[in-house]
Formats: C-alpha cells, structure tokens, sequence
C-alpha cells in the first residue's frame, strides 16, 4: 500500500480531491526536488501565445503548444499577457515568474505566500498582475490545459529523469549547505521547457521558518525533444542560481561598502551590461556568484575544471574573479577552523573589490567582435607586386559595409604606410595583406599568434599547401581593449575574395576555400597572450 501511495505521489497527472487542482511532476533527492511545475507551464503557454521575447520557439514542445492552444489565441490571459509586455522593464521575465512561485498550484492560483518586499511595484502595476492572475486561472481551467498537461506527463517525466541524471552522484543541496556553512529549508529545480535560454535562482521564506530556494532551468532541446547530457555544466548551472539565494541577501545589507568601489564599473559597463549587469551591485554579486561556483567547482571535479571556469569568467570580463576565489580560500580556511559562515564573510569579500588592481579588460574575440566597434579602420598593404589588386578588393568591401549597415559612420581605408604614421589606439583595426605585404602586420608580427614563412603558415600545425588562407582576430597591438581582424595567406593574391568563406563566431578560420576548412576555434587566452589550443594527448 505504501508503495502504491508513493507512486500517485509522483505522478504529474494527479489531481487533488478537488478533482481539479494540477500537481506538479517531481522527484527528489534528499531536500532536493526536481520538477516540471504547471504553474510555470500555464505561465510559459500564455507568454509563449502573446509573443514573448526570449520563449522557445521552433522546438518540437514549443509547436505543440501552438498548435494545441490556437483556438486560445485571443483569450483574456494572452491579451492581458501583451498588455502587461509594455510594462516588461517595470515588471521583467523574472518578476512575473517569481511570483507564480507565490500561488497554489493551477486552477485556484490562490496567494498562498506573501509577496516578497523586492517584487513589490507600483499600487497601479499591483492592480494589473492582480487581474493578469485571474485571466491566467480562467485559462488553467480550460479543459484543454488540463488535457494538454496529462497528455505531456511522459515528457514532463522524461525532463525530469534527464536532470537528475545529470547530476550525477553530485550532492548540490549538501555542497551549497556544506560551503556557506549556512542551510536552507529546501532546493528546487524547476524545468521550464518554453523559457528559451532563461534561468533565474529565487528564494521565498517558509512561514514555519527557513528560505526554500529555487533554481528555473531551461531547457536545451533537439529535434527529437531529448535534451543533450553535461554534467558538468548541469552543475555549475545549479551552483549558480541556488548560489545567488546565498550571495544576493546578504551582499545588499552592504550599499556602502558596494558603493566605495563603484569606480571599478566603467571600464567594464557595457559588457556587464550586454550580460544583464546594468549597476554596479548586479555585477559585484555576479561576481561572487560566480568565484563561487568556481571553487564548488574546484571541489568536485578538480583544479584544471575550476581553472578552465575562471579563464572562461575572464574572457566574460569578470576581471576581478581571481582575486575573489583567493579570498574565498581564505573564508574556507576560516570556516573550517572557526565555524564562521559565508554570510558573516561577506564584508571581506566585497573589500576585494576596493583592494584589488584596477581592472583593464582586454578584447577577448570573436573575429565578429572587431566588426562591432563604432570607430573601425581598414589597412591594406602597398608592398610586393600584388598589393594594388589586394588594396582594390579591400576597398570594395569597405564600399559594400558602408552602403549596407554603416551609412551613417563610416568605415576608414588606409594604406598601411599611413597607419604606421598614426595613432591606432581608439580603432579596432581590419588589416589584409601577408606579413611581408602589410607593413603594420609587419611592425606587430611578434605579437600574433601565427607565423608566415616563405610556403608556410605556421598556426596550429604547420600548412605548406600554397592555397592556404587565414583569417583570425587578436587584441590591438595599441590598445589591448580593441580588436584587430588578420585576413591573410602564403600567397597574396589568395586574400582576394577571402572574404568569401563563413567566418566571425570563431576567433580563427583556417582553409583554402569555403569547401574545405582546415580548422577553426577560438584561442587560448591569457591577457593579451594568445595562443593556438594544444592538441589533446590521445587516450593511448
């Protein structure tokens, strides 16, 4: 009999004795629960239907959806839903789901929690979520809702089976508890396969006491629903949004100490604000989020995974992340030591900020990086018997770039005699010709990562094919924050329609026509030392 219980218990299609109310499909590891919820699918299939941005779109589940809801499709709930999207930057993707964690579970979608003080807005935005809940529960009550959510319960399973198998034997709830030496009521994961590549970490008190922490995933899907396996990235993903329940509350009892090292942003705003860091308290706390996840990392699976993280933290110019994991070795010689908690170390940390080398980031790639820039010039070479062809297909491209997307800016072409002559430092910089050919390739082949030798490009191997073309990015030999773009070859007057090969994502391209790449990727990186990845050793 016990059995029997525990397997209705697990089962998504239950319904309450209401013979009404959805529950969600779950299973646990110790006071961890992994789930997909129905409040988040009502929520993911209204927002989805009103147009989002960022939803899942063209995914087997996310067309089913459509389909299933059509008829749904100028309901009150989808309506509400595109009115309430003009008010997205008051309100924002994480505000609305959040709260759903404050409702019962669907129809009713009872407030069952108190509103947490930081998702509190204005009395006449207040008025509308009120309502935007009533239309979400008339549309939970929708036969086809319920219909739709029992006949996904197999893949709703399935997620939840996936997630839990990528967690290995990793405990996640007693990794996090152990390091902070701090412990929460409960962790949940929740799988949400219509939120595109959206994640968030929340946290809600317990009205007996504690916090329940959450963590929202999406999910990566192919075309056969099955989502891929990593371990590894499963993890750190986890360590990462439970994280921030454990550094964001206790990081904001410090406005001041934040405050003293606020001159540390400017360098940095505008890739911190291309990754959802538009203050300078949002980037300190990702920051620690992520030192610490870094040294979870470290204690998993090892040095060389936590050294790769911090490398790849770099390249996202979290330039203060060394500095942080030093000190979180520090906190943890402490805690074991004198039982001191994370919350209580805080201080510490956020004086890395103040104390630490002013950070100075460096271009960090893709080749499609250089071409971003709003003060971009074109060099191209005046040596050998080749150059005036060479100097006529660059200055078609630069025609053709600034006819189509630079009308307004317009990009500079130079010959390289001239920018030896000039000061390139506030320019990302496009330089075509050989080393030989380009006398400002020449001034700076010791800082490239590449050699050209007489029928030869010596890169990642050695390439002796005459036919051989190149094209990689670097940081600007005169000011390190910029880009520079090397279109190149053994023979010169292969750079004629070189640009004619897919490249941009990668930081190099090596090939000798678009039908035969030879190889492409990004370098290694430290600084503005960058390299060719070493081939792995092989397993014999």
């Amino acid at each position: 009999m016990k059995r029997f219980l525990l397997a209705l218990l697990a089962s998504g299609s239950l319904l309450a004795a209401d013979a009404q109310t959805l529950l969600p499909v779950r299973d646990s590891i110790g006071k961890l629960t992994i789930s997909v919820d129905p409040r988040m699918e009502l929520l993911g299939t209204v927002q989805l239907l009103a147009g989002y941005e960022y939803m899942s779109s063209r995914t087997p589940y996310s067309d089913s959806v459509k389909t299933y809801f059509s008829t749904l499709i100028n309901s009150d709930a989808v309506k509400y839903a595109q009115k309430l999207y003009t008010q997205i930057d008051k309100i924002g993707y994480d505000g609305l789901t959040w709260r759903m964690l404050i409702y019962s579970y669907p129809p009713e979608l009872k407030s069952v929690l108190p509103c947490p003080e930081i998702l509190k807005e204005s009395a006449s935005i207040e008025r509308e979520l009120r309502r935007y809940r009533k239309t979400l529960k008339r549309f939970a009550k929708e036969p086809c809702f319920i219909d739709f959510w029992i006949k996904n319960e197999s893949y709703y399973r399935q997620l939840v089976d996936w997630c839990k198998s990528n967690l290995g034997n990793v405990d996640i709830a007693g990794q996090l508890d152990s390091y902070c030496n701090m412990k929460q009521k409960s962790y949940d994961i929740i799988m949400n396969p219509l939120f595109g590549n959206l994640n968030w970490g929340y946290r809600l008190p317990d009205p007996a006491g504690g916090m329940h922490i959450y963590a929202l995933l999406s999910i990566p899907q192919n075309a056969d629903i099955k989502p891929g396996n990593n371990q590894l990235g499963m993890q750190e993903m986890l360590f990462h949004e439970f994280g921030h329940s454990f550094v964001n509350p206790f990081v904001e009892l410090y406005p001041d100490l934040i405050a003293q090292g606020s001159n540390r942003f400017e360098p940095i705003r505008r890739q911190m604000f291309n990754q959802g860091c538009e203050e300078w308290k949002a980037c300190v706390i990702e920051h620690i989020v992520r030192a610490v996840v870094i040294r979870l990392i470290d204690k998993v699976h090892g040095p060389e995974a936590a050294e790769n993280l911090i490398k790849n933290e770099e390249q996202r110019y979290f330039g203060y992340i060394r500095p942080l994991v030093a000190e979180l070795r520090e906190y943890e010689v402490l805690r074991d030591s004198t039982g001191i908690t994370f919350a209580d170390y805080v201080p510490e940390l956020l004086q890395v900020f103040n104390e630490a080398e002013l950070y100075k980031p460096c271009f960090q790639g893709p080749a499609n990086a250089v071409f971003t820039a709003a003060e971009l010039v074109y060099v191209y070479p005046t040596v050998g018997d080749a150059a005036p062809e060479v100097a006529e297909y660059v200055r078609r491209i630069a025609d053709w770039i600034n006819s189509r997307s630079r009308e307004n800016n317009p990009l500079r072409v130079i010959a390289d005699s001239v920018a030896l002559k000039m000061s390139l430092d506030n320019y990302n910089i496009v330089c075509y010709g050989t080393v030989e050919s380009n006398l400002l390739l020449a001034k700076y082949r010791s800082k490239l990562p590449f050699r050209v030798e007489p029928g030869a490009i010596i890169a990642d191997r050695r390439y002796d094919d005459l036919g051989v073309r190149l094209i990689a990015c670097v940081p600007n030999p005169e000011n390190p924050e910029l880009g520079m773009a090397v279109y190149t070859a053994i023979d010169e007057r292969r750079i004629i329609d070189i640009n004619n090969v897919f490249h941009g994502p990668d930081d190099f391209c090596i090939f000798t026509d678009c039908d035969h790449i030879l190889s492409r990727g990004y370098f290694e990186k430290w600084g503005t030392e960058w390299c060719f990845p070493q081939p792995k050793p092989s397993a014999d």
